[in-house]
């Protein structure tokens, strides 16, 4: 702020830093941020936006996902035991067929490199290993 004062006091060709040089290098960071760290979803300034580079809504939306996700994978693993299986909940789910799952059982449209996303969150953070290739890709519980 300092320097933007006596950045504007030399604009107006002056040697000294007055109150309304301040108030205007005040102004001028209050603009800066309002611009750059405004969440275009919720209209709030959210200054973890500059920092992570994702707003905070962002970062609940997409913890709520890997969460459901979850939830949807242990689900569906379930459902493929039958009612004979074992009590493990770590078979594999093919990720078309949860992204299908996924899509049915959400009320709001769902992008799939979304989806992706998330699935390689799970994975990176040990919670899930995927595996196979293209259309044959699994999902499976750790």
């Amino acid at each position: 702020m300092i320097r933007l004062s006596e950045a504007h006091a030399r604009m107006r060709l002056s040697t000294v830093v007055t109150a309304d040089d301040v108030d205007e290098a005040n102004r001028l960071i209050r603009e800066a941020a309002k611009s750059s760290a405004t969440d275009p979803t919720t209209g709030l300034i959210d200054l973890d936006l500059l920092t992570t580079g994702r707003s905070l809504h962002q970062r609940r939306l997409a913890g709520d996902m890997k969460n459901e996700l979850l939830s949807m994978i242990q689900k569906l693993a379930h459902e493929k035991m039958g009612h004979g299986g074992s009590g493990s909940t770590s078979r594999p789910v093919r990720v078309t067929e949860l992204v299908r799952a996924f899509r049915e059982q959400s009320s709001v449209t769902i992008d799939t490199n979304e989806l992706h996303d998330a699935i390689r969150s799970l994975e990176a953070e040990g919670t899930l290993q995927l595996a196979g290739e293209r259309d044959r890709r699994t999902v499976r519980l750790l």
